[in-house]
């Protein structure tokens, strides 16, 4: 259901249902069931939302995946969540730009092929 809901073109419910990702992410177990749902790309591509408080609920969901093992991490590095995240540290808002440097931080604990990246 969370995964049809990210679907949704309504800035509330993009906003709460990347809140509802984020929580189920704080446990690794729960991080395999956000992968699992596949929403990995759309999550990155939320991280281009017009709506900060959509980027900042996005980011937090990114952020935990990112937070977990290599192999959570490469979920969402292969759902192109990289490159919009290093966009993000540019961003006008303080608290996007400070979400985005912890989920790259968390990256970069990662394998050597990931810091690469």
């Amino acid at each position: 259901v969370l995964a049809e809901l990210t679907q949704v073109d309504d800035e509330e419910v993009l906003t709460d249902v990347c809140w509802a990702l984020s929580y189920l992410g704080e446990r690794a177990d729960g991080v395999d069931a956000v992968i699992e749902t596949g929403v990995c790309a759309r999550l990155a591509g939320l991280l281009a939302a017009s709506s900060s408080s959509v980027q900042k609920s996005a980011l937090h969901a990114v952020g935990n995946i990112v937070a977990g093992s290599q192999v959570q991490a490469q979920a969402a590095l292969d759902g192109g969540a990289l490159p919009l995240l290093t966009v993000l540290l540019r961003s006008p808002d303080a608290e996007v730009q400070r979400l985005a440097a912890w989920a790259i931080s968390n990256v970069t604990a990662g394998s050597s092929d990931q810091i690469q990246a």
